[in-house]
């Protein structure tokens, strides 16, 4: 989004930065409502919130950090960096539990007769607010 050159360009990196952050917190509070019992889920919600408390003031002080030790381009490549690396864990966690879950019987693989592309399509359209049954 730095180094946009126009507005396509601008619109078209927020599209895709602002799917895949709403994404991984729509994941993580899936993982959180799943894990946890009704009693202790707001405590859970709030324990995952904490980093945006500590962004607060972190962040402007790694920014400068950032500015001053060679710029933008090392801000990208920690961020290119960590964020596979703090994501692993959570990731293996749920590929475990998926092969856990097959292995045991819980889950059978969906076959489906539709091609990618007609899959694309068709949750285009079943996730499209427009058509949505509550609007």
């Amino acid at each position: 989004m730095a180094i946009c050159g126009n507005v396509e360009t601008y619109v078209t990196a927020q599209v895709i930065y602002w799917v895949g952050y709403n994404g991984m917190d729509y994941v993580l509070h899936i993982f959180l409502s799943d894990t946890t019992d009704l009693v202790n889920r707001s405590f859970v919600y709030g324990m995952a919130s904490t980093p945006y408390v500590v962004t607060t003031f972190a962040g402007p002080a790694a920014a400068q950090l950032m500015y001053e030790i060679g710029g933008l381009w090392w801000g990208f490549g920690i961020f290119v960096v960590l964020t596979p690396l703090v994501t692993a864990p959570f990731l293996w966690l749920l590929w475990t539990s998926l092969r856990k879950a097959y292995t045991e019987g819980l889950i059978r693989k969906a076959h489906s007769r539709r091609t990618w592309a007609r899959s694309v399509k068709h949750y285009f359209i079943e996730f499209d607010s427009r058509n949505s049954a509550l609007t």
